[in-house]
């Protein structure tokens, strides 16, 4: 039985379908700047990648197009997971994106897997972020990064987006909420015990991102 509660999760069939119309508009340009942030930030290009609360695998898409690595797709939603399944075929990338169904809070996944752990978005609705931090340490590969948070990648299109985004009620409320500096304390707060891989802060204009790097 999963731990945790997603906003997917609460979504119906027509609010889900909504949202992934957004993320392939309005969010559309996101996904390869957070790619290339993601390259200049960890330096991996190679091997695998496990993309956590992966959605309708936007992201998980634009880094294998960026990189050319192999991009497992993680969500716990069966939807979510059938609408990747699609997307992931719509855009030619069946070969190097992976949908996975499963638990962030449980990776589906070996000791030593990836070399790579990546995440924008979800991390707002995990029910324990220590524990699913320990669980990407233990999926890292010895030398592996992970580098997970949110945020627009850049400043303009975080004002773009927003602008955008004004006939969802509600909407920038949210945003601001989850990456305001009290939340943002809060998490801080959550990985405060970790003394094995202890995470590295970054809150710029591309947004609030935790990297981890495994020795």
């Amino acid at each position: 039985m999963e731990k945790h509660t997603s906003h997917q999760k609460k979504m119906n069939r027509a609010e889900a379908e909504a949202f992934v119309e957004i993320t392939r508009t309005i969010f559309a340009p996101i996904y390869p700047t957070i790619a290339e942030q993601i390259v200049e930030r960890c330096g991996i290009t190679r091997g695998v990648c496990i993309d956590l609360g992966s959605g309708p695998a936007d992201l998980a898409v634009a880094f294998a197009k960026h990189t050319g690595m192999k991009v497992y797709a993680l969500d716990h939603s069966p939807h979510m997971n059938r609408v990747a399944r699609q997307n992931i075929a719509e855009r030619g990338e069946t070969g190097l994106v992976i949908p996975v169904l499963g638990n962030v809070h449980e990776i589906p996944f070996g000791d030593d897997f990836a070399d790579l752990v990546i995440s924008r978005g979800s991390i707002f609705f995990w029910d324990d972020l220590s524990a699913v931090y320990r669980e990407v340490v233990r999926v890292l590969k010895p030398g592996g990064r992970g580098y997970i948070g949110g945020g627009f990648g850049t400043a303009h299109l975080q004002r773009e987006i927003t602008e955008k985004m004004k006939s969802y009620a509600g909407w920038e409320k949210k945003v601001r909420k989850r990456l305001g500096k009290e939340n943002i304390r809060k998490m801080k707060e959550m990985l405060s015990g970790i003394t094995f891989c202890p995470p590295t802060f970054i809150e710029d204009e591309t947004g609030f991102w935790i990297m981890i790097s495994k020795p």
